[in-house]
């Protein structure tokens, strides 16, 4: 019986000892796991930070690429803008203004930076940051002008402006002009007119600065006393008007 016992305690010992050893094994084993796993999830966040370090390396070098294309484009479009403008420095016409011209009410538009002379027979009818507006005033307009609608508008460009203004003068031609320092261009034509006594002429033209077009300026022969002119009198025109123009340096 006792040898029974030493048989069955020696059988324990060792089934205790050989799971001892199994555990120990087990916990080594988990060990590796758990590292193995968090090395591998290492592994991966910084696979996909290199990638997403490389991906904005490609947005930022995209985006520095686009900027230079841009910086390219409005240089050439620069260079191209000087380019026309000197051509057409080469076709202006210089004005000056005419004495009787001299005697003219001024009117200064700061909103538009620049001033002008009107001749007698004309009111302001609009002045501020949109634009200067000068129409006929009083009853002593004639087809030239109607008292409501203004002969001369000078107002930030505008190309849809632009199309519209010249679609209402027939038989254009170009006009380049050269006034107090200030490239102007455009067409001018006969003004398409109902009920005309006269024929009106009027053009359609862009103040020019450093090759790029700042203002609009629609502008007709100013309005002038109903009956038939004298022979040989001097009639006010719209290139009167256009010379007296000067810029806010």
């Amino acid at each position: 019986m006792k040898k029974s016992w030493s048989i069955l305690l020696s059988v324990l010992l060792g089934a205790a000892v050989v799971g001892l050893g199994t555990g120990y094994f087990l916990h080594l084993a988990n060990q590796d796991r758990e590292r193995l796993a968090y090395e591998a999830q290492q592994a991966k966040s910084a696979a996909e930070q290199a990638l997403a370090d490389r991906q904005k390396a490609v947005d930022e070098a995209n985006q520095k690429l686009a900027q230079a294309n841009q910086e390219v484009s409005k240089a050439q479009s620069t260079l191209l803008d000087l380019q026309r403008e000197r051509e057409l420095l080469a076709k202006a016409r210089p004005l000056s203004m005419a004495g009787r011209s001299q005697s003219w009410p001024s009117v200064v538009s700061t909103g538009m930076g620049l001033s002008l002379r009107i001749p007698n027979g004309s009111r302001v009818s609009a002045n501020d940051i949109y634009g200067l507006s000068i129409s006929a005033s009083g009853t002593s307009a004639t087809a030239s002008a109607s008292s409501s609608e203004p002969w001369l508008s000078i107002t930030p460009y505008d190309a849809l402006m632009k199309q519209q203004f010249e679609a209402r003068l027939a038989s254009t031609t170009q006009a380049v002009f050269f006034v107090n320092g200030k490239l102007i261009s455009g067409v001018s034509g006969n003004v398409i007119k109902a009920n005309s006594t006269y024929p009106v002429a009027g053009a359609c033209l862009s103040l020019i600065t450093e090759g790029t077009s700042t203002q609009l300026v629609w502008i007709q022969d100013p309005p002038r006393a109903e009956g038939k002119p004298k022979k040989n009198s001097v009639l006010d025109s719209w290139l009167d008007v256009l010379a007296t123009l000067d810029f806010k340096k």
